[in-house]
Parts: structure tokens; sequence; C-alpha cells
């Protein structure tokens, strides 16, 4: 599949419907440009930048729908496990552990958001390609 069809969909789709398999196709460059959009670090090789998509599409998957409230409900257990996933503080409270995580999507998505706000002004920049057909 081509790299760029398999952006596309990544592009399009929540982190937790992507096709794992498929992102061993892409360049590692291209892998990091993932990795920035999901609010994420991107340094490293191609297979740990994978591993951290896989992390932090589950962790996003976990918090899909969440509030600060519906998240006290959660077993304790489970918030600790994702809180270490998302390398925010585990030992605290629920209401810390949850609040941390809510912090920790919304931080991510900010800056995902800066970065596709970014990439779009860079890209009004440079010349259009025209196209004979």
């Amino acid at each position: 599949m081509q790299s760029k069809v398999i952006l596309k969909k990544c592009l399009h789709t929540p982190p937790w419907e992507w096709e794992w398999n498929n992102l061993n196709h892409l360049k590692s460059e291209e892998i990091a440009g993932l990795c920035k959009i999901m609010g994420i670090p991107h340094s490293g090789t191609k297979n740990e930048k994978i591993d951290r998509l896989k992390t932090a599409s589950n962790v996003r998957q976990f918090l899909h729908n969440q509030s600060l409230e519906s998240l006290q409900q959660v077993p304790k257990k489970l918030l600790v496990e994702n809180a270490k996933k998302a390398g925010t503080p585990s030992y605290l409270n629920k209401y810390g552990i949850a609040a941390g995580l809510i912090n920790w999507r919304s931080e991510c998505q900010r800056k995902g958001k800066e970065i596709v706000r970014q990439s779009r002004e860079y890209a009004k920049t440079q010349p259009k390609q025209l196209s004979l057909f």
C-alpha cells in the first residue's frame, strides 16, 4: 500500500482503528509526523515510535468520551495502568490520577492541533504544483 494512502487513512480515523501492520510501510519521518500529530515524543527508532503510537492510542481509546467525573467511577487499578502508559503520576488518589489523564489528553490534543496548524501555514507558503490534466 502506498504511504500517502496509509497516511491519509491514519489522519481520517481514530488511532485505535489504525491498521498497525501498515505503519511498517511508512518512512521513519512519516511515523514521526504521526507522533507529532498525536502529541507524543517523536524521537527514536521506527519501532520505538510505532510502539509509542500504539501505547498512546490505547490510552486515547480508554479516555475517549471520558470526563473527570466519569473517570472517577473507573477502578483505580485501571486508572493507574493507563497513567503509567501515559507517563502521568500514578501514585495519587483516583481524582488526581483522573485529572492527570484528562490533562495528558488535552495537552496531546493541543500539541497535535498546533502541528496541524503549522503544517497548513507552511503549505500556504509553498508554490502549488500545476497539472495538465
